[in-house]
């Protein structure tokens, strides 16, 4: 989890996933509560970015959790793939 802005007073910060992988959901449940709980103790409110290609199984289940899609990039990682600007808000 890489912090990459916040505004002037420091009350709301942009958060980024960089290379979250799991090999189980419950495994990946339990990493991002605790991202999370960390987030929130960093500012009054926050957002989560992330950005996953098309064909990562991870897409589900981001969305599962609150994720939602918030743009698409074309041949991105790779050509002929589109990968999607998935965040969450988060407030304390």
């Amino acid at each position: 989890m890489v912090n990459f802005g916040q505004n002037a007073d420091g009350s709301h910060k942009l958060w980024k996933f960089r290379h979250f992988a799991f090999e189980s959901e419950d495994v990946a449940s339990r990493l991002l509560g605790e991202v999370e709980k960390r987030v929130k103790r960093a500012s009054k409110t926050s957002k989560i970015e992330l950005t996953i290609a098309e064909t990562e199984s991870g897409i589900r289940f981001y969305r599962s959790k609150g994720y939602n899609q918030e743009g698409a990039l074309s041949n991105h990682y790779r050509w002929g793939e589109t990968c999607y600007i998935l965040s969450r808000s988060i407030s304390k």
